[in-house]
């Protein structure tokens, strides 16, 4: 009967290991599809309230030169935070660096926001890209500040310095609604 008991206690536990192991994979996974797929979104869409003051910021660019959002007053402000392994981010950049130069001398500023904790990364992109709109690094206080919860994320700021629109992901072509948003502004 104690050899009985030992042997079913054994198995029992070994099952009961086996069951808090699969567990702990199956969370883990979980986990990781959440984040991996929250973090970076292709579909588009607002979601926040307008009317909001867009928080005040200054960030440095490649060269170390600070820019600063308050310095941009009196026009529109359009504010992207995107990541360089962020494939629905690699396409959007093309789109905003178009409307950059759609809307440039219009009293339009554009500005890039990276959340990489890589310089040499976003450099690369840039370059690889060929951006020419300005592009900020963010040490992820400043996405922090705007609620960004998933990128690409793209604020239009209006000329008395509130948040416009709010527009979470990307689609290919919702650059002409972006750019049709920020006619409307001017």
């Amino acid at each position: 009967m104690a050899r009985f008991l030992r042997v079913r206690f054994a198995q029992s536990s070994i099952l009961c290991w086996a069951n808090r192991v699969n567990s702990i994979r199956t969370f883990v996974l979980l986990f990781l599809c959440i984040a991996i797929t929250g973090g970076c979104s292709r579909q588009g869409g607002e979601t926040s309230r307008s009317g909001e003051a867009a928080p005040m910021f200054t960030l440095d660019d490649f060269g170390g030169k600070a820019v600063s959002l308050s310095s941009l007053r009196g026009g529109v402000k359009v504010v992207e935070f995107w990541a360089t392994w962020c494939g629905p981010c690699r396409e959007s950049l093309l789109a905003l660096d178009s409307i950059n130069r759609k809307f440039a001398g219009r009293g339009v500023s554009v500005l890039a926001v990276a959340v990489d904790s890589d310089k040499d990364d976003v450099a690369q992109l840039v370059s690889e890209k060929g951006l020419t709109l300005p592009v900020l690094l963010d040490d992820s206080v400043v996405s922090r500040l705007y609620g960004v919860r998933g990128i690409p994320a793209l604020f239009i700021i209006g000329k008395d310095g509130k948040i416009v629109h709010r527009i979470e992901g990307y689609e290919p072509g919702s650059e002409k609604e972006t750019a049709a948003k920020i006619e409307a502004l001017l």
